[in-house]
């Protein structure tokens, strides 16, 4: 018989065999945290497997058709970031991100009537980190978040890995439909009544989806 570990142990006759579960990882399921009890396998790992298939053009997973992409000028590029700033590149920076990029996103952002400061900014390493952060810091377990049908697989894994509770609210060309987004709220806060009698927390939750579409006419 083969320890979890790969030792090989003595066979006890009176040892009940282990129910086989949806894990490699047998003998540790029992000690995961309670959030892990409703993850599942990662749709987005699941839909690159295929779409990085040969045979698969994939209009999908947001893969660039890296054959269309002036590989010598990306080289040259790269040549001259770590021969002129080599030290820089490929040391830890800040977790913020670096001051030049911070800078430029204030700039792109003031084009569109918004004041920042860099200090205000971070940079993320894409939006999946972004949505991470945004939901490890304003969700707690239970939370209701509205998304729009159909969403990105990505953000409703990241919330479902925060134990939040993900209703959805029907689009159409021009974006999420007022009248439903308006009854999903009524019906978060209904449900909010129901678990909480006194109410207190209704409306600071209703505020908090700032939409225009909770407002009457």
């Amino acid at each position: 018989m083969r320890h979890p570990w790969g030792v090989e142990s003595t066979p006890d006759p009176d040892r009940v065999p282990m129910v086989r579960r949806d894990t490699r990882l047998d003998s540790y399921v029992d000690r995961y945290a309670a959030r892990t009890h409703g993850m599942t396998a990662s749709a987005i790992r699941a839909l690159f497997a295929v779409a990085n298939r040969p045979e698969v053009v994939s209009l999908a997973g947001g893969m660039p058709n890296i054959a269309d992409l002036p590989l010598d000028v990306v080289g040259s590029a790269l040549q001259d970031l770590v021969v002129g700033r080599g030290l820089q590149a490929m040391q830890y920076g800040s977790g913020q991100g670096e001051q030049e990029i911070r800078e430029a996103i204030c700039e792109v952002m003031r084009l569109e009537g918004i004041s920042a400061h860099p200090d205000d900014v971070t940079v993320t390493v894409g939006s999946q980190q972004a949505l991470d952060l945004v939901t490890r810091i304003f969700c707690d377990p239970g939370d209701v978040v509205l998304c729009e049908a159909p969403s990105y697989v990505g953000a409703l894994g990241v919330f479902r890995s925060f134990q939040c509770e993900v209703a959805h609210v029907a689009m159409d060309d021009q974006g999420l439909l007022p009248e439903a987004l308006r009854e999903a709220v009524l019906a978060v806060r209904e449900l909010l009544r129901s678990s909480r009698p006194a109410g207190s927390t209704c409306e600071s939750t209703a505020r908090s989806y700032g939409c225009s579409a909770l407002q009457p006419g």
